[in-house]
């Protein structure tokens, strides 16, 4: 060998070593340091494509993601690019929301190695991103047929099966993952995610325990067991509390921050930055557009932290509001709570609670100095690093709820929400029992906050409402055994499978809607009422009978419907709920009167003054940053005012 040819060897050799240690770096969450590492060593070699490729992917987890995908770019163009540079380029791009230029990149690589199981599984993930459900299924059978024992295509293909309602096929796929692996916690999740669905709540939470049992620091695990505890409907309040407070200790800081900047002048323009994995076609969605629109930018400077990999119409519609855009999905938690940091956020404003895609793990490293929790949750998220809770008197009455928080409670004025409906909207339909002659009833909640005690319920309307009828929609009902399984239990407290229709998932958010036609009455969830269906129902003219509680989760449909006027559809007992129901049922006249003018009142109610309910929002933000700038030095935490 050469002289030349040895030196090469060994620069080549020393930049391996390199990028071994920037790895290192990474993985002890010294991103800076192993930046800079990189680029010390590509002024000398810039052509060493292991370091780039290190260097590339350090960019992408800092967020600087077109830098990143040039660098990527620029290798893989080269003559005969290393597989790992161009699926580095495919999960960058898809991680971006350029899935078809994702796919295009790896159809390359499958072209050259067929034979690679997780490049096949990958195509299936890029292809679910873009709603392409069995072209993704035929990928992870592609996968599972070159490595029959690939716990992850398992997964992922039980994950898809989720999403289709295939609930005995997921839960084969992902028995057979455990089999081969009992300790994959993926598969503990996502089996978790399954039980869930199907309302089998206890099921669902010792997965999630199975998960934390082995892996403690797992915080999506908490989170998910904390989320289907919120559907439990024998956890009383205090219970709830209890957990939520027990498992905060799991969200610990992940590394120190620099101190915070003073908070300075009361009076100047503020920036508030919303954290959310739900900036799309979601419920939060509808309640936070309005707000977004209508901040008063000549007080308040507006960030938006998305949090999950997920873009459509309603994004884009977000994305065009006067607002910084700032996208975070898959970032390590300090990076990302530096760069909240770095945008000098006053006030951080959770919308996520303990949903999907929540990154309340950032709230823990504090980049803001006052911190809050709003509209995503129907709780408390027991973590001391989320200073105030944002609700309202109904939904939190002085003194009753309190002690359930760790958060301290803000208390807006009028109502907690407001809520926007979509641009295409059905128009209100005649009473249906004016044609069927018979009442409909309709809950049209998530499936998993339904439960036995609410059959029990809604049997006893049905059964003093002679010949009435019951619609229930959610996603499971395309699944056989699910609709079985509701049909008998309500056969055993005396309705026939007759009287009852089960309807799955619309297509469209319009179908939604429209479906409200048949429904003369709803009937509201308990103890988890519902939010977005609610203010869906009142928007369709159809009127919602609630039954209040003594928490949160348990009082929303209270507010909603005191906020329109027709708080004497809220019941405080059992038995309440169901004489309600029933007087409704009996009042023809008045449900054809609500009927016409329920749309109207909705718009004249505090429910849909998005410009009045975003004044006092921000009346609420001065007033906490005003109470931190006003400390004198105090720990950030200490105590606070109650709004």
């Amino acid at each position: 060998m050469t002289a030349a040819g040895d030196m090469q060897d060994r620069c080549r050799s020393y930049g391996d070593f390199v990028a071994d240690k920037a790895r290192l770096l990474v993985e002890a969450r010294c991103y800076d340091e192993g930046l800079a590492l990189l680029e010390a060593v590509l002024c000398d070699m810039p052509d060493h494509v292991t370091c780039r490729l290190e260097h590339a992917r350090i960019l992408s987890l800092c967020g600087e993601h077109d830098q990143a995908v040039q660098e990527l770019e620029q290798l893989y163009r080269q003559p005969g690019c290393a597989l790992d540079v161009g699926f580095t380029l495919a999960v960058t791009y898809s991680g971006t929301g350029r899935h078809r230029e994702a796919l295009e990149v790896l159809a390359g690589l499958i072209e050259k190695q067929p034979e690679m199981p997780f490049l096949h599984r990958w195509r299936g993930i890029f292809l679910e991103r873009l709603g392409c459900s069995s072209d993704a299924e035929c990928a992870y059978r592609a996968a599972l047929q070159l490595k029959h024992d690939y716990a992850e295509a398992r997964v992922s293909l039980a994950n898809l099966w989720i999403d289709l309602g295939r609930y005995r096929e997921a839960e084969a796929s992902l028995t057979d993952a455990l089999r081969q692996t009992p300790a994959h916690s993926a598969a503990l999740l996502n089996l978790g995610r399954l039980y869930r669905t199907q309302g089998k709540i206890d099921q669902a939470l010792q997965c999630y325990q199975q998960v934390l049992t082995l892996q403690p620091d797992n915080l999506g695990a908490a989170s998910n067991y904390l989320f289907a505890l919120c559907n439990h409907a024998d956890f009383s309040a205090v219970q709830l509390a209890d957990r939520h407070r027990a498992l905060a200790a799991f969200f610990r800081p992940a590394g120190v921050l620099p101190p915070a900047p003073s908070a300075g002048q009361e009076n100047r323009v503020l920036r508030v930055g919303y954290l959310s994995g739900d900036f799309c076609n979601h419920s939060v969605a509808y309640f936070i557009k309005g707000i977004l629109q209508h901040h008063d930018r000549s007080r308040f400077e507006v960030y938006c932290y998305a949090t999950a990999n997920k873009e459509d119409a309603m994004t884009r519609h977000l994305q065009g509001l006067p607002v910084v855009w700032r996208r975070i999905n898959g970032m390590p938690t300090l990076q990302a709570a530096r760069i909240i940091r770095a945008d000098k956020i006053d006030l951080l404003v959770d919308l996520s609670g303990h949903t999907a895609g929540n990154r309340l793990d950032l709230c823990a490293s504090r980049p803001a100095p006052v911190q809050a929790t709003w509209i995503g949750y129907p709780h408390s998220t027991g973590l001391p690093y989320i200073d105030y809770f944002i609700t309202d008197s109904i939904c939190d009455p002085p003194g009753m709820t309190d002690g359930l928080y760790s958060e301290r409670l803000v208390r807006l004025p009028r109502i907690f929400c407001c809520y926007s409906p979509g641009t295409q909207t059905s128009e209100v339909s005649p009473p249906p029992h004016l044609t069927r002659g018979c009442i409909t009833f309709g809950c049209f909640n998530s499936f998993a906050k339904l439960n036995r005690k609410l059959y029990a319920i809604w049997a006893a309307v049905l059964h003093k409402v002679a010949d009435s009828r019951l619609h229930l929609k959610s996603a499971p009902f395309a699944n056989d055994c699910v609709r079985q399984e509701v049909y008998t239990a309500l056969e055993d407290l005396g309705i026939s499978r007759e009287r009852i229709v089960l309807m799955p998932h619309a297509e469209t958010h319009e179908q939604h809607l429209t479906q409200y036609a048949a429904v003369d009455i709803a009937l509201d969830t308990y103890p988890y009422n519902g939010t977005t269906t609610t203010c869906e129902a009142l928007w369709m003219g159809v009127p919602v009978v609630t039954l209040a509680g003594d928490h949160h989760r348990a009082r929303v449909g209270a507010c909603l419907l005191t906020a329109v006027g027709l708080q004497d559809l809220v019941g405080y007992s059992a038995g309440e709920y169901v004489d309600l129901a029933v007087c409704l049922a009996h009042d023809t006249n008045r449900l054809k009167v609500v009927r016409n003018n329920l749309r109207t009142m909705m718009v004249g109610s505090a429910l849909m003054d998005t410009g009045g309910v975003t004044k006092e929002l921000e009346q609420a933000y001065a007033a906490m940053f005003a109470a931190i700038a006003g400390m004198s030095g105090q720990a950030v935490g200490s105590d606070r005012k109650t709004f």
